[in-house]
């Protein structure tokens, strides 16, 4: 029996998911738009691909669960992504994860910095 269940989003190939699973977690959908990233996590964690919730900023629904992990996309605050911050559509994406934080209140979410915000 599981631990604790977890929503992955931008969830690439599963890395967050790989983790989490190891220690109990069991893993209830995922979110990513990447079609090749979506592929290989499907494949890596033997999951069908209607697990995939998509685009985060479309998501009105969520599964009651304990973890929300975010990977939010980082180019919009590196030098290689030119570091716009929110003048980038992704760095956007912080309040499309902060929104379903608030709206589903998990017991907990990663990373760290995502928690100082919503709570």
């Amino acid at each position: 029996m599981a631990k604790f269940t977890f929503i992955d989003l931008f969830a690439g190939i599963g890395g967050f998911h790989l983790g989490l699973e190891a220690n109990g977690g069991k893993n209830l959908c995922f979110s990513e738009i990447d079609k090749n990233a979506i592929a290989y996590y499907c494949k890596n964690h033997d999951l069908p691909v209607e697990n995939n919730l998509g685009d985060i900023t479309k998501i009105q629904e969520l599964p009651e669960h304990d973890l929300l992990t975010a990977g939010v996309p980082c180019q919009s605050w590196s030098i290689a992504g030119r570091n716009l911050g929110f003048d980038d559509d992704r760095g956007q994406l912080w309040n499309d994860t902060i929104y379903l934080l608030n709206k589903f209140r998990p017991k907990a979410c990663h990373p760290y910095n995502v928690i100082l915000k919503y709570l």
